[in-house]
């Protein structure tokens, strides 16, 4: 298994992936000139092809090692479903 860092760490990695993201979403809807409804389509798109991902890994370990060699400097040692 791979060494994670868990949730009492600071893991400056994984804050600085979120604010990111938030700030590409916020970006991404006043470029597009979006208004609230299809924002919130898009958004609600995207959570649930994360709740997909998530079921995914919890049903299946062999899919769950390859995700956390992906995402291993953004994982946290809680996150890995044992």
């Amino acid at each position: 298994m791979y060494s994670l860092k868990s949730k009492s760490d600071l893991h400056l990695l994984r804050k600085l992936f979120h604010v990111f993201t938030g700030l590409f979403a916020m970006s991404l809807t006043y470029l597009m000139n979006w208004d609230g409804k299809t924002a919130g389509s898009y958004a609600g798109l995207i959570g649930l092809v994360g709740m997909i991902n998530e079921l995914i890994r919890l049903n299946f370990p062999k899919i769950n090692m390859i995700y956390l060699k992906l995402v291993k400097n953004f994982a946290r040692s809680e996150e890995t479903h044992k």
